[in-house]
C-alpha cells in the first residue's frame, strides 16, 4: 500500500457523484488510488464529471441512475463489476429535498418519494454491492453512507422526510455493520453539516451565510473536499477497525446549533 495512494488497487462506485459531495468524494478516491464508478441520474452532470477525472488519466466510468430502482441499481453494480473486475468500496451520496416544509405542508407524495430517495436508495444500493463487497480482498469491502447533522439534530428546518430519511441512514449503517462484521465488511457513515454544494451556492442568502458562520465553531462552511477527506480515511486500510460509526463533519456547527 502506497501512502500517497492508499486506495492502490481498489475499485470505487460513489452514487450522487455528478456534483457536490459526491463529485468531490469521487475525485479523491481516484487520487488515492481506486478506479471509480460515478454514478448520478443527471447525464450531463455525471459526464462532465467523469470527463474531468478522465482527462486527469484516473481509471473512471459514468454510469446515469435512477438508484431509487431496484432493476437499474443491480445493473449498476453488475456493469461496475464488468469493467473494473471487482467492487471493494460503496460510498450512497444521492439524498436531498426540494426546500424547506413543516410536516403539515408535505403531501404523501413528498414523503414518499423523499424516503425512496434518502433511504430507499441506500438500502438498494447496499443490497446489490453486498455480494461482491465480502469477496473483496484485504482488507475487506467498504460501505460509507453520507446522512446530515440533521439526523440527530434539528439545528435548521429541512423538510420531514429529509430528517427521517438520513436518520434511517443511521440506523441502516449500524444495523449492515453488525451483520457484514464477520465478513470483514465495514459500514459506517458521515454526518456533513452545511456545505458549499452549488444547489447552496444557488439558494443560500446573504443573511444565512451569515448566521451559518456565526453558529459555526469553526466560523466557515465546509467544501465538499472536507466531507470527501472523511470518506477516503473511512474507505483506507486506516480505518479498518472503525465500523458503525458516524462521523460528525460540521465544523462544530452541530455544537452551538
Amino acid at each position: 500500500m502506497s501512502l500517497e495512494r492508499p486506495l492502490q488497487g481498489r475499485v470505487a462506485l460513489v452514487t450522487g457523484a455528478g456534483a457536490g459531495i459526491g463529485r468531490a468524494t469521487a475525485q479523491a478516491l481516484a487520487v488515492a488510488g481506486a478506479k471509480v464508478a460515478l454514478v448520478d441520474r443527471d447525464a450531463s452532470a455525471v459526464q462532465t464529471a467523469t470527463a474531468a477525472l478522465a482527462s486527469e488519466g484516473w481509471p473512471v466510468l459514468a454510469l446515469c441512475v435512477d438508484v431509487t430502482c431496484a432493476s437499474d441499481v443491480e445493473s449498476m453494480v453488475e456493469r461496475t463489476v464488468e469493467q473494473f473486475g471487482a467492487l471493494d468500496i460503496l460510498v450512497n451520496g444521492v439524498g436531498g429535498y426540494s426546500g424547506p416544509r413543516t410536516v403539515r405542508e408535505t403531501s404523501e407524495v413528498q414523503w414518499q418519494e423523499g424516503l425512496a430517495l434518502n433511504l430507499t436508495s441506500t438500502f438498494l444500493c447496499c443490497r446489490a454491492a453486498i455480494p461482491y463487497l465480502i469477496q473483496a480482498a484485504p482488507p475487506g469491502g467498504r460501505i460509507i453512507n453520507i446522512s446530515s447533522e440533521v439526523a440527530r439534530a434539528q439545528v435548521h428546518l429541512t423538510a420531514p422526510e429529509y430528517a427521517a430519511g438520513k436518520a434511517g441512514v443511521l440506523a441502516l449503517t449500524r444495523y449492515l455493520a453488525k451483520e457484514l462484521g464477520s465478513y470483514g465488511v465495514t459500514v459506517n457513515a458521515v454526518a456533513p453539516g452545511p456545505t458549499w454544494s452549488p444547489r447552496a451556492r444557488r439558494t443560500w442568502s446573504a443573511e444565512q451565510i451569515q448566521q451559518i458562520t456565526e453558529t459555526t465553531v469553526l466560523g466557515r462552511i465546509a467544501e465538499p473536499e472536507d466531507i470527501a477527506a472523511v470518506i477516503v480515511f473511512l474507505a483506507s486500510p486506516n480505518a479498518r477497525h472503525v465500523t458503525g460509526a458516524t462521523i460528525d463533519v460540521t465544523g462544530g456547527h452541530i455544537l452551538v446549533g
